[in-house]
């Protein structure tokens, strides 16, 4: 997937808040109870990007759904914070390991299947929005493309309004990021069925496409064979997601 890098300068540490156009997001920490979050009408892309500069980590992400959240959440670090904000089966992956400190966080990525359905939960969906983006998924422009599976994937889960064939298309296309979009919202709109389509993208020539069906298949049953096959990919994502799947650390990284 094409992911977004937010890398940003540490800026505070008691006190830290950001009022936008969208809302507020306040980030407070005290020695005792830890960090707290309060976000209010505000975008999960803007709350990643005040996580990343208060808390000083970079952060990777995958297009987050788009939408305002309103919530409070609580804890002693930053993965406490995301299992809040994402929830616990999200796949966030944390490279650890800094100068001195060899368990700290120095790294965080968030994979797309974190965001699967998560838009159609949390706001619904209609025909008009449904329409859209499958629009954008014709569009010449292979980005759009991405984009529009991308979105739609996050609508996938529970709405009879996207039918398989959307996504089955998409991976035909001649971009490994648009294929790996619509590999994910597949997944979303038919689990059972995409089994022999996550397999087949695990032989992608695409590294993209690779790491979307590494990241969906988990570690369900059948699921170990192909993961111990992934430790042999010529990408280093997907190589470091079949390690961290397999409870196998390397080079300081951990993951859940």
């Amino acid at each position: 997937m094409k992911f977004k890098r937010l890398f940003l300068a540490f800026t505070g540490f008691l006190y830290v808040a950001g009022v936008h156009a969208e809302g507020e997001i306040r980030l407070d920490h005290s020695p005792i109870a830890g960090w707290t979050l309060e976000v209010k009408q505000s975008p999960l892309s803007q709350v990643f990007k005040v996580i990343s500069e208060k808390m000083d980590v970079p952060l990777v992400s995958a297009p987050p759904p788009e939408g305002k959240l309103t919530l409070r959440c609580s804890g002693s670090d930053v993965s406490e914070l995301l299992r809040c904000l994402l929830g616990s089966g999200a796949s966030v992956m944390y490279r650890r390991g800094l100068p001195g400190h060899p368990e700290a966080i120095a790294s965080i990525r968030i994979l797309a299947s974190s965001f699967v359905g998560s838009s159609a939960r949390r706001s619904g969906s209609n025909e008009g929005v449904v329409a859209s983006l499958l629009e954008m998924t014709r569009s010449e422009d292979p980005e759009t493309r991405a984009d529009g599976y991308t979105r739609l994937s996050q609508l996938a889960a529970g709405n009879e309004t996207i039918q398989r064939g959307a996504f089955h298309q998409g991976l035909s296309d001649p971009s490994g990021e648009v294929r790996a979009a619509a590999l994910l919202g597949l997944h979303g709109v038919d689990p059972e069925g995409s089994q022999d389509d996550l397999v087949k993208g695990l032989k992608d020539v695409d590294g993209n496409v690779r790491l979307a069906a590494l990241d969906i298949m988990g570690t369900g049953p059948g699921a170990e064979a192909l993961l111990k096959q992934a430790m042999n990919d010529p990408d280093d994502l997907v190589r470091e997601l079949a390690r961290m799947r397999l409870g196998l650390p390397e080079q300081n990284t951990q993951a859940e």
